[in-house]
């Protein structure tokens, strides 16, 4: 009896695990940027898991990566780098640095980012808002 049960848990964990969703990722733009921004969005069954976002201006850039449990937010890093630019050539050929200035993590037990300051609330809000954005179908 006891094989029995084993044989039918073991069957039922594989058939879960056949039929359960995969991870999907999906790319969007956040800003116009010199230096190309993206939020990457990686989301099972329709539910977002998380946002890692990244922008690069001529001399800033900030990345947000953010974590998710049932679709609600949970935690985030943000970091915020200085860029310098430093030419490499008679072709305009350049090479870039970046040097990290502030790295920050959040915890947010209740999902509730209103704590964060201002600054900070406004870039999150709208990173998580284009991330919930249903996809542009071709």
């Amino acid at each position: 009896m006891k094989e029995l049960i084993l044989t039918c848990l073991a069957i039922s964990l594989i058939a879960s695990a056949a039929f359960a969703e995969v991870p999907k990722t999906e790319n969007k733009d956040w800003d116009k940027a010199c230096g190309g921004s993206n939020i990457a969005v990686t989301s099972v069954a329709g539910k977002i898991l998380t946002i890692d976002a990244f922008v690069e201006h001529f001399a800033e850039g900030r990345q947000w990566q953010c974590h998710f449990k049932d679709g609600k937010i949970i935690s985030a890093a943000f970091r915020h780098f200085t860029v310098k630019r430093k030419a490499t050539g008679d072709a305009g050929e350049f090479t870039t640095e970046l040097d990290e200035n502030r790295v920050e993590v959040f915890h947010f037990p209740d999902h509730d980012i209103s704590k964060l300051d201002a600054e900070l609330r406004k870039d999150l809000s709208e990173v998580m808002a284009i991330a919930k954005q249903p996809a542009n179908k071709p």
